[in-house]
């Protein structure tokens, strides 16, 4: 299914690229879904291929501070961080998060998932009190209601709390993400 959906992600991207150039925003949506069936299909250097390019575009093009771009960003540091290049995710998290406090403000949930996502980012790098204060402070924003989300980043709190040997911590952090 996958597979299809590539083909029709590509088809949709070469006509709206032949039809408004490929720096419109249609075009661009449309090479995001590429890569981001790319990413979902394990193929995270072809993802990253697209998601630099489309990175450039959006910089040659575009405003440096639009909603479009902290998405794309938080999606390449996602990728990166999946390909094991955690330094160069952290940066472009960061990136995105500067854009979507400027944008919404710290409490947006999309913030939340960014701070998550370089919480995750910062545990791998062994940066585990940052990483700790970055994952606290995504689940303070995050909407009660979304379990996913939550889930996801109370995930990640108990693996930090793990990682430094605070058992019983990580225990209580388990028992509320339930």
């Amino acid at each position: 299914r996958f597979a299809d959906a590539l083909d029709a992600t590509d088809q949709a991207a070469e006509m709206r690229s032949a039809i408004e150039g490929e720096t419109s925003e249609g075009a661009l949506v449309y090479a995001t879904d590429q890569a981001l069936v790319l990413k979902t299909m394990g193929r995270h250097a072809e993802a990253d291929v697209i998601y630099q390019r489309i990175l450039d575009l959006r910089e040659a093009t575009g405003p440096s501070d639009s909603k479009e771009l902290a998405t794309l960003l938080n999606n390449m540091g996602t990728n990166l961080l999946l390909m094991d290049r955690a330094d160069e995710a952290e940066l472009h998290l960061r990136r995105a998060i500067a854009i979507q406090e400027a944008k919404h403000g710290a409490g947006h949930p999309s913030t939340a998932i960014t701070l998550s996502v370089l919480g995750t980012v910062l545990t791998a790098q062994g940066k585990l009190e940052v990483a700790e204060a970055m994952i606290r402070r995504a689940i303070a924003i995050m909407p009660p209601a979304d379990i996913e989300m939550r889930e996801g980043a109370f995930s990640g709190l108990t693996s930090v709390l793990l990682l430094q040997g605070r058992l019983e911590e990580a225990a209580t952090v388990t028992e509320d993400g339930l």
